[in-house]
């Protein structure tokens, strides 16, 4: 009870203090905290996936970030008991112009995926999604998403889809101090 006390004031002082939008310039720091999805594609048994996705993306035109993130995920089901994958990868985002609490955006990544059973072996990773923002302060937002990730590789067709949920805080980069004027 008293850690989510501790972590919402966090996110409330963060909130007050940093006044960002999406804008050129802007970080935003980020998660998905609970994506939960089925994969499919050469699996005989129904599996569940479950993910965490944090990530770091700035800015560099309005609407239009860059970045990376790392993915852990972990498959229950799957006939093998549970299956760990961690990877890393680049990460594009671009925002649909909207409303002001309300936005819209596209997100693809491309990267490099370990599955954890056995003997770790590495795979080409790639992704794609769509998903909303709600602004609930000006630079904090809650996330709904709808994500496909894939592997190539040895892997039989590993393919997962998952809805998740996240939360993003956006920090408007430092405004530059001018310098005094010497008459």
């Amino acid at each position: 009870m008293n850690m989510k006390i501790i972590v919402t004031a966090l996110f409330m002082i963060i909130a007050i203090f940093s006044q960002a939008q999406i804008q050129k310039g802007t970080k935003m720091v980020g998660t998905g905290i609970g994506g939960i999805g089925a994969v499919f594609g050469g699996q005989s048994d129904p599996v569940v996936y479950l993910s965490l996705n944090p990530y770091l993306l700035k800015f560099y035109s309005d609407r239009f970030a860059f970045g990376g993130g790392l993915n852990a995920g972990l498959i229950a089901g799957s006939g093998d008991g549970l299956t760990f994958t961690l990877g890393v990868s680049p990460v594009v985002r671009w925002y649909k112009p909207s409303v002001k609490d309300d936005r819209f955006f596209l997100q693809a990544s491309t990267g490099v995926t370990t599955i954890i059973a056995g003997d770790p072996s590495f795979y080409f990773a790639y992704g794609a999604g769509a998903g909303y923002n709600r602004f609930f302060a000006e630079n904090l937002a809650l996330e709904l998403g709808l994500h496909y990730n894939g592997l190539t590789g040895d892997v039989n067709g590993f393919n997962t889809i998952a809805l998740g949920l996240g939360i993003q805080i956006f920090l408007q980069p430092k405004k530059e101090k001018s310098a005094p004027v010497i008459e």
